[in-house]
């Protein structure tokens, strides 16, 4: 029942990790105009349009790792946090009710405690039996 979902949630950040560089525009139009480019929107300059090819994938690479690195505000943490915990509290509510129900009384235990004999009380009695000295008869 858990294979699934996390099955899911690690091909999910697979895919966005492998295909998410295809979200970036790699047309002709990408030295005509800068609205086109990702990477130029991300770092907030244009795009180098007389640099070579190892600078031009350089910069397309650094904006790219820089889409990765996700700063938040406290607010947004502290909301992200509260989300997540409620989550978690419901989700373990939901699978696993026993956790939050009262603990129930074992009085039963104590209403057979008397009859109830271990083995090892039942072997010594049968053993004493055994070598009990008969009535002599006569």
């Amino acid at each position: 029942m858990r294979f699934l979902p996390a099955t899911i949630l690690l091909t999910s950040f697979i895919g966005i990790a492998v295909f998410g560089v295809f979200g970036m525009y790699h047309g002709q139009a990408h030295a005509m105009d800068q609205n086109n480019c990702i990477a130029a929107t991300a770092k907030g300059m244009d795009c180098p349009k007389e640099a070579g090819a190892v600078d031009f994938t350089a910069f397309h690479i650094d904006a790219y790792k820089g889409l990765s690195l996700a700063t938040f505000g406290e607010n947004v943490m502290k909301a992200f946090l509260l989300v997540s915990a409620s989550l978690l509290f419901i989700g373990l509510a939901f699978f696993s009710p026993h956790l939050f129900k009262p603990p129930q009384l074992a009085f039963y235990r104590y209403q057979f405690r008397d009859s109830f004999s271990p083995p090892q009380k039942q072997q010594l009695t049968r053993w004493l039996a055994l070598h009990e000295n008969s009535p002599a008869a006569l």
